[in-house]
């Protein structure tokens, strides 16, 4: 990781900032609070590039980050909703500054409240389709990474194997349940290379530029790669799912949806998606919690998500019988070889 004063000469190098603002102390360094380690440069206070490194997670994963975002970010040079490379090849990964505040700091009238959600839902239909799968597969574009309930007896080493009885033990618990293993199994078989998705669409990726007509672009596309739409859309809906108990809002389910189908996005909303990634949302939040020292506000966010998690469940189980029946008043099947 590149020490402060290196990032002030990096900066200088890149035509950021000059050196007389550097020692008039007008630049400033401030850690951002993400899974891998990221830096805020300001100029005046206000932001002009973010420094990624790798984080320890992804160290103890060997995972490389910082490779497979530049990939994804250099194949989306001048795509509008994503931030900019600066510079070139580094050990750290240079943005450009996106303006605007995360999801979860937005707030307003109802009416405002879902023309932002409208809009994030088009930057997302967008972002699915800014670049053609061949093209990106030509420029070393991967795919997304599995969710690890899809493979839950394998898990990442940055996860480790909870304590017994601990919230993450729960939700583990649950992803190695028959029930959650059958709509993995669908999930899995139906992970194929259909756009670009952002991978994480959590509320501190979405930045809003807040005006009377919001627009959204996405930061940390880390996760980015390859795979089915779904997948996108069940995060920012189980994203929306929180936010919903925040805003007091309901209609901001129904406008995303609606700002992706009227910004072109062809993925569908999968409740089987939706019960996977409410457990990976879940790990994601508990984790965080215990973190903190909060195991009772871990055990909360467990079972929040386990609930919504069965809740989809229900929902997918129910499709599966609906189709099972036979139509109503469909023709009556031919025995073999009758005229």
């Amino acid at each position: 990781m590149t020490s402060a004063p290196g990032l002030f000469a990096a900066a200088i190098a890149r035509g950021l900032v000059s050196s007389g603002e550097v020692l008039t102390g007008r630049v400033s360094v401030t850690d951002q609070s993400r899974s891998n380690v990221v830096r805020r440069i300001d100029l005046d206070g206000r932001p002009v590039a973010f420094v990624k490194s790798r984080g320890a997670a992804a160290t103890l994963d060997g995972d490389d980050p910082i490779g497979a975002e530049v990939r994804v970010l250099t194949a989306l040079a001048g795509v509008a909703v994503v931030p900019p490379l600066i510079g070139g090849p580094d050990t750290d990964l240079w943005t450009g500054a996106v303006d605007g505040i995360p999801l979860y700091a937005v707030h307003g009238t109802a009416a405002h409240l879902v023309a932002v959600v409208r809009a994030w839902g088009s930057a997302v239909a967008g972002l699915h389709q800014a670049v053609g799968v061949d093209t990106l597969v030509a420029q070393g574009v991967p795919m997304v990474a599995r969710p690890w309930v899809l493979d839950p007896d394998r898990l990442p080493t940055s996860m480790g194997e909870p304590a017994v009885g601990s919230p993450l033990a729960v939700l583990l618990d649950a992803a190695r349940s028959a029930p959650v293993r059958a709509i993995a199994s669908e999930v899995a078989a139906g992970w194929t290379a259909d756009a670009l998705l952002h991978g994480d669409l959590g509320a501190a990726n979405v930045i809003v530029e807040d005006s009377a007509a919001p627009l959204v672009r996405f930061v940390d596309l880390e996760g980015a790669g390859l795979g089915p739409p779904e997948w996108d859309l069940a995060c920012a809906l189980d994203t929306l799912g929180g936010l919903v108990r925040q805003w007091g809002c309901p209609d901001v389910v129904p406008a995303f949806v609606a700002g992706y189908r009227a910004g072109g996005g062809r993925g569908s909303v999968d409740p089987a998606h939706l019960a996977i990634r409410a457990l990976v949302s879940g790990w994601q939040g508990a984790a965080g919690l215990l973190v903190r020292g909060d195991l009772a506000g871990a055990g909360a966010e467990a079972r929040i998500h386990l609930e919504r998690s069965r809740h989809w469940m229900v929902v997918w189980q129910r499709g599966i019988a609906r189709s099972a029946e036979p139509a109503v008043g469909a023709p009556e099947t031919r025995e073999r070889g009758a005229a």
